[in-house]
Parts: structure tokens; C-alpha cells; sequence
């Protein structure tokens, strides 16, 4: 993850981004009341994601550890950070705000998978 170029990063960022905000589209149109929240909850996923991709790539080759385990445990503090956020900023139920954080990090991690092939 650390070794990726400019362009390497900024194709997975746009993955991530184009995934997360269509799950998050698909949610706020069938969660009961949240459709009226579309705009609001979509771009808070776009918004949450570029904050945390940012210091995700900055903080990563500063973690003692390397590849999937430093990887995966990064990722279990985006699915808490952003699933705090969605409950604050949504208000949606913390249960609700975890699940859907971490359904929407686990279709990011095999749409990237799909597309980009297995990670090294």
C-alpha cells in the first residue's frame, strides 16, 4: 500500500469513493427517512473518504508493521471512525452506522479486488 504512485493512489481513491457513495445512494433511498438526506449522507461518504484515505497514506509507512495486518488494522479504525461520524452527523442508530460502514469498507475492499486483482 505504501509503495503505490500518485496515479495507483488516486485510481483506488476513485474506486473507493464511486463505491462507497453508491452504497451509501442505496441506503439513504431505502432506510426509512433517510431518502430526504440523500445529498447530505453521499457526500459525507465522499467527504469521509477523502479524509481518511488521506491519513490512511500518511500515517501507514509510520505504523511498525507492514502489508495486510497494518491494511486490515487500519481499516478497523476507518469502519469506527466513520461509523461514529454516520451516527453523529446522520444520526442513524450506532449499530446501524457500524454495519454500514463496515458493509460499505468490505464492498470497497472486493470491488478493488475485482478490478485491481489480489493485494501483494
Amino acid at each position: 500500500m505504501t509503495d503505490l504512485t500518485l496515479s495507483d493512489r488516486a485510481l483506488v481513491l476513485l474506486i473507493t469513493v464511486i463505491i462507497e457513495t453508491a452504497g451509501m445512494t442505496a441506503f439513504s433511498l431505502l432506510w426509512p427517512g433517510q431518502r430526504a438526506h440523500l445529498l447530505r449522507n453521499v457526500g459525507l461518504a465522499a467527504g469521509m473518504n477523502l479524509f481518511t484515505h488521506a491519513v490512511l497514506w500518511t500515517t501507514l509507512p509510520l505504523l511498525p508493521i507492514g502489508g495486510m495486518p497494518a491494511l486490515c488494522g487500519s481499516q478497523i479504525l476507518i469502519v469506527f471512525a466513520e461509523g461514529l461520524v454516520y451516527a453523529s452527523v446522520c444520526g442513524f442508530a450506532p449499530l446501524t452506522a457500524a454495519l454500514l460502514s463496515l458493509a460499505l469498507n468490505a464492498a470497497v475492499y472486493w470491488g478493488g479486488v475485482l478490478i485491481l486483482g489480489w493485494p501483494q
